[in-house]
């Protein structure tokens, strides 16, 4: 048997840097393990040893070894009674505290083992000996016992929860002195037993009256102990998640504390960035408390503060994951804009950008522009409508600005403006591209043989991007100089690879915005890009191979199929072959593939068809590889196992033996790392199952099973990374299950949506209802649409869900509503996606069922659309009952004039988004209603004439004319024939809203058809404006449209051929021939 000096000499050995000695010793271990009265040995061994590494290493031993249950009862009542005897009174008497934390993360796994049996009250004892003794001292080792074992295993105070949150809170009130040791072990112990408290509400009225002194004792250690500050602070931001109603009668003093650090220059980072983010999650949870207690004005102005400190990085905002007090300041603001109305907290911003160029202070500026790019997502609607033309007349001036901060800081700004308040940006892309352009060619002189790219490059980049990114149009008359920039950086040889991969991301842009019109550079930019389209590329230039790639799908997204179909089969056998040539670590050449591959399916799918099954298999690999547990990398020092079984099935396996210090909770064993890239091939990958099984219909169905065995699988992981894309592929299989004829694709889809539906009542009985992913709710309007009448079985609970988020959000005879005058765009949002589900629900259940439900929903539909209702709400309902009329079939007679009576009054809001879906609605209430609202066709004309006289937004004027095809066709003995035709025709081609070119052609071919003069003597213009929609697939989007302009133009050419001749360019004039 192996004695004490032997063992010492085996775990010495275990510690020599050389890997032949380790791994004999570790045979050596093994071989000892096999003896259970080894594990007293090397409890003796951590009594006696002087040597401090091996006695931690010996406790180590014993905790790996004995960590499964099963090992541990496999040991003799004897010899278990001595273990813990002895590790009891070890920790008493060892000097070193490094040595007592692994002895107590030892007496913390077996105490979980103990204590299941009710079998260690020793333990309990021991502790509460100490926590009560008069002895200072005596208290201060109790607290720290507590401290480390509910560190390593929380539950096992469970118990005697009570009990203890009262010595500590006891401990707390009666130690003077904020940093004693036992003060920071008591709030340690406190955090660590929250979880296990939050059920006990009497434990929890404990943690709340705590909550003073906690604040007390943050202030004291911030500026001698910040680390242990920052622990502390951990309390209240776990209370603030776990049971965030005891902090109420404390969030003034929270919040004040938190404002007190957060604004203090002269303290740890962290702990200033902690205030900061427990300011933000209050914003979050309890807004309208903070509103109420007048502390939004001075967070704000706090905020606002720390923005304009000074930096020494002009760009940290765009570090994905900065952590500073600005990044953390930024993200303050964003909750904000996030949670609380804009007419809110906007004139308090107002005022501080305001002073800031008043006085022309460069740090208040930057501070301006950090924070209308922070909250511009939030209140993009309200922007719009109030603040645009300020925030751009502001953006310009920071953007000629001397100061290279400030110009940074705006430039950023119109990158984040862009992405959320279009498209009415592009209004002001005269005055700000050439602006930008400048600037570029200056700065790209000096940066062309730079070995990087300048900090204001990277800005200049930013904002270029961003701006051409969300532009709807516009952009021709800049091409040949933005693409003359580009290609000149590909070309030349001495640009860096940085400046090379932001001017094709700026292409990737132009090409998206461009459409069509970029056509005449496809070949010149590709010719000069293919070099990078090869396999095995040297690696520094693979960041340029991801992006070219990406323009690939671009080109492929924005050309006309007609355009791009002799390229089509090569850039298909580039992507093929740059996805095999992929190495494991490479995830970002796989995603960009597979957005390639998903692009093609949208426009050829004869042209994938061929390689289908190489691109499937690799999508569905992907997809499995992506499975987070078999994602992670484990970022453990590799080591050697002296308990390995051969047994597989084995209960006694335990973990790895690991030589380096072991501080962490074992219980923590899934330490890994999800490279953002890798979220991206998921996505991708989850993107191109659901375009490829949308657009392949049956040729998908050998897939189909598979695909959807993995697509559950990933719903079941619910990463909420991916799991919008998740959701769309799950939601396009189920229809694609719902196309086939058997009976095992209906019970396939049955199955797909119990469990879609189980998905999102499981996410209701967790979160609530307002917690439903919006996306959710997008895929299940998209399912009613195309699955129709074989989801009637899930109806009831579906109509049920959607009308409980409308009636929850503005409140019905039984509740007053979530909704006031505090809540954010993004609270409003989700009635947006409830009311596609409830118009949807008329593709599933017949038009009496779906009248009698939409009756139910009127008193709701009148809430929403209420004088004092938002801009959001009103359009919302507006949208509701435009998008429902079809459904309720010969019941819209009855109901049209009720419609008619909501939707009139609207039609001049002062909201474009409202004014829109009035005229949509007016509309299809027309169309639909028939002869019941005939009568009220000199009023809607009447409203239409002067809507067209003032109105400027070309979207309500698409939809007016709409409104009046849909009128002409339903009866056109009401329309005055002489004055609305002429009109609509010198009105076209429509400008924004494409999706009305259907109802449009309809209507000119119907004309057409009944012999209207206009027809023939405004031919010139109907030709030309149909020509226009036809070059551009996104003007005509579905081949339904297209159809009835094909069918238009046909006629034209078989009745009047030498009107076709006239006034046409040369490309539309090519078009016309090729019909």
């Amino acid at each position: 048997m192996t004695d004490i000096t032997e063992m010492e000499r085996i775990l010495m050995r275990l510690l020599e840097p050389d890997n032949e000695v380790i791994q004999k010793a570790t045979e050596e271990l093994t071989l000892a393990l096999k003896n259970p009265q080894t594990y007293v040995i090397l409890c003796t061994l951590i009594g006696t040893s002087k040597d401090d590494k091996l006695k931690e290493y010996a406790a180590l031993v014993l905790r790996k070894k004995l960590y499964k249950r099963n090992a541990w009862m496999n040991v003799s009542q004897e010899v278990r009674q001595q273990i813990k005897q002895f590790l009891l009174k070890t920790i008493i008497e060892e000097p070193s505290l490094q040595v007592k934390k692994h002895i107590l993360q030892l007496i913390a796994v077996l105490a979980k083992h103990e204590l299941m049996r009710s079998n260690w009250n020793e333990l309990f004892a021991f502790i509460e000996a100490y926590v009560q003794s008069n002895d200072i001292n005596e208290r201060q080792f109790g607290m720290f016992v507590i401290r480390h074992l509910s560190d390593y295993i929380p539950q096992m105070f469970e118990p005697h929860i009570a009990t203890f949150v009262n010595y500590f809170n006891t401990t707390l009130s009666s130690t003077e002195d904020c940093t004693s040791p036992i003060v920071y072990d008591t709030i340690t112990s406190m955090n660590n037993i929250l979880e296990v408290s939050v059920q006990a509400p009497q434990v929890m009225q404990l943690y709340s009256q705590s909550v003073p002194r906690v604040l007390e004792v943050i202030i004291v250690l911030s500026t001698n102990s910040p680390d242990n500050a920052c622990d502390c602070f951990q309390l209240l931001e776990s209370m603030c998640e776990f049971s965030i109603q005891a902090l109420i009668p404390h969030l003034k003093p929270i919040v004040q504390v938190s404002a007190q650090l957060a604004g203090n220059k002269d303290i740890d980072e962290t702990l200033r960035c902690n205030g900061i983010n427990l300011i933000s999650t209050i914003i979050r949870s309890k807004k309208k408390i903070l509103v109420k207690l007048n502390l939004l004005q001075p967070i704000i102005e706090l905020m606002f503060s720390i923005l304009s400190e000074e930096s020494d990085d002009d760009t940290w905002f765009l570090e994905e994951y900065g952590l500073n007090p600005m990044s953390a300041a930024g993200d303050c603001m964003a909750a904000i804009s996030d949670e609380i109305s804009a007419s809110t907290f906007m004139p308090i911003l107002i005022k501080l950008i305001d002073a800031a160029y008043t006085t022309q202070d460069p740090n208040a500026l930057k501070a301006s522009f950090m924070t209308m790019a922070f909250v511009s997502d939030g209140c993009s609607e309200y922007l719009k409508k109030s603040y645009l033309k300020q925030f751009v007349t502001a953006i310009k001036m920071g953007l000629n600005s001397s100061n290279e901060t400030v110009k940074s800081a705006a430039m950023y700004a119109l990158g984040e403006v862009s992405q959320y308040v279009q498209p009415q940006v592009s209004m002001y892309a005269s005055e700000i591209l050439p602006e930008l352009l400048k600037m570029f060619k200056e700065k790209l002189i000096v940066d062309y043989t730079k070995p990087e790219c300048s900090s204001e490059v990277r800005m200049i980049f930013y904002a270029l991007d961003k701006f051409i990114d969300s532009m709807e149009g516009g952009i021709e008359e800049y091409l040949p100089e933005m693409t003359t920039i580009v290609l000149d950086i590909i070309k030349n040889e001495q640009c860096c690879i940085e400046l090379k991969d932001k001017a094709i991301t700026i292409m990737c842009s132009i090409v998206k915005s461009g459409g069509d019109s970029v056509a005449p550079y496809f070949i010149p930019v590709m010719e000069n890009l293919n070099v990078y389209l090869t396999p095995g590329i040297d690696t520094k230039l693979e960041p340029l191979q991801v992006m070219v790639i990406q323009l690939l799908s671009e080109f492929v997204e924005a050309l006309d199929p007609i355009v791009f179909e002799p390229y089509l089969d090569a850039s298909l056998k580039c992507g093929l072959a740059l996805l095999q040539a992929a190495k494991d670590d490479q995830p970002e050449v796989r995603a960009v593939c597979y957005g390639l591959f998903s692009t093609v399916a949208k426009i050829s799918i004869n042209h994938l068809a061929p390689y289908m099954e190489v691109v499937m298999q690799n999508v569905l690999t992907s997809l499995e590889n992506s499975l987070i547990a078999n994602n992670c990398v484990n970022l453990e020092k590799k080591s050697f196992n002296a308990y390995n079984s051969d047994d597989d099935d084995d209960d006694d396996k335990d973990e790895s033996l690991e030589t380096e210090d072991d501080d962490s909770n074992d219980a923590d064993s899934d330490n890994c790392y999800i490279d953002a890239h890798v979220m991206e091939e998921k996505d991708n990958a989850c993107r191109t199952v659901a375009q490829i099984a949308q657009t392949t219909g049956e040729q998908f169905i050998p897939y189909l099973n598979k695909s959807f065995e993995v697509i559950s699988k990933l719903l079941d992981e619910d990463d909420e990374d991916t799991i919008d894309s998740v959701l769309e592929a799950y939601g396009q299989l189920c229809i694609n299950f719902s196309k086939l004829s058997d009976n095992s694709g209906q019970e396939c889809l049955e199955k797909g949506l119990e469990r879609f539906l189980s998905y999102g009542e499981k996410k209701i009985q967790e979160d609530g209802l307002e917690a439903l992913d919006t996306t959710f709710l997008d895929v299940l309007a998209d399912m009613l649409k195309e699955i129709k009448s074989k989801m009637m079985k899930y109806a009831e609970p579906i109509m049920m869900l959607a009308k409980n988020i409308v009636a929850l959000k503005i409140g019905d005879g039984n509740n007053p509503g979530e909704l006031d005058e505090l809540d954010s765009e993004n609270n409003e949002l989700p009635l947006e996606y409830a009311g596609n589900v409830i118009s949807n629900l008329s593709y599933v259940i017949p038009p009496q069922a779906f009248s009698a439900y939409f009756i139910s929903l009127m008193p709701l539909l009148k809430k929403l659309m209420a004088k004092g209702s938002s801009d959001i709400l009103r359009a919302t309902g507006l949208a509701i009952i435009g998008e429902s009329v079809k459904g309720l079939g010969d019941n819209a007679s009855e109901l049209s004039e009720v419609m008619f009576s909501l939707v009139i009054p609207l039609i001049e809001d002062e909201d474009d988004s409202v004014r829109n879906n009035a005229v949509f609605a007016l509309g299809e209430i027309a169309f639909y209603g028939k002869e019941s609202i005939y009568k009220y066709y000199p009023t809607i004309l009447n409203t239409f004439s002067q809507v067209v006289t003032k109105e400027q937004r070309s979207k309500v004027l698409d939809n007016v004319y709409g409104a009046l095809a849909r009128m002409i066709i339903t009866n056109i003995e009401g329309v005055p024939l002489d004055h609305v035709v002429p009109v609509m025709i010198n009105y076209l081609p429509l400008h924004e809203d494409f999706v009305e070119n259907l109802t449009i052609f309809r209507c000119l071919v119907y004309l057409y058809e009944i012999g209207n003069p206009f027809m023939v003597s405004l031919s010139e213009p109907v030709i030309k404006a149909s020509l226009i929609t036809l070059k551009d697939k996104r003007k005509y989007g579905e081949n339904e449209v297209k159809e009835e302009i094909v069918k238009l133009l046909r006629m034209y050419k078989r009745d009047f051929p030498d009107k076709c001749l006239l006034t046409l360019s040369e490309d539309l004039f090519k078009l016309l021939s090729d019909l």
